[in-house]
């Protein structure tokens, strides 16, 4: 993920310098607090033509399924099709 990059047209507009450490704690925060089991981001700072970018990775995990706490495993689990999120409608017998 490009946090920093409009999506259409596609273009690097940046972020503010000063606000970058805050934005990399806050979706560390989202993550982790939304999140289980654990995920571990991989983040990365890029300056292209003076303009700064977050550059977000989540590596393939080892404890699937990963799902949103809130709504639990049942109810909380997508995965991805295309260009679109798609709730796992029944998670038993399934490995992943």
């Amino acid at each position: 993920m490009y946090i920093g990059v409009k999506e259409n047209p596609r273009e690097i507009v940046g972020l503010d310098q000063n606000s970058l450490m805050a934005t990399e704690e806050k979706i560390c925060n989202i993550i982790h607090d939304q999140c289980r089991p654990l995920i571990l981001p991989e983040i990365q700072f890029l300056n292209h033509d003076k303009k700064h970018i977050l550059v977000i990775k989540i590596h393939k995990g080892g404890a699937p399924p990963y799902y949103l706490k809130r709504k639990g495993a049942k109810e909380g689990t997508y995965i991805r099709v295309g260009s679109t999120n798609r709730l796992v409608k029944n998670l038993q017998g399934k490995s992943f």
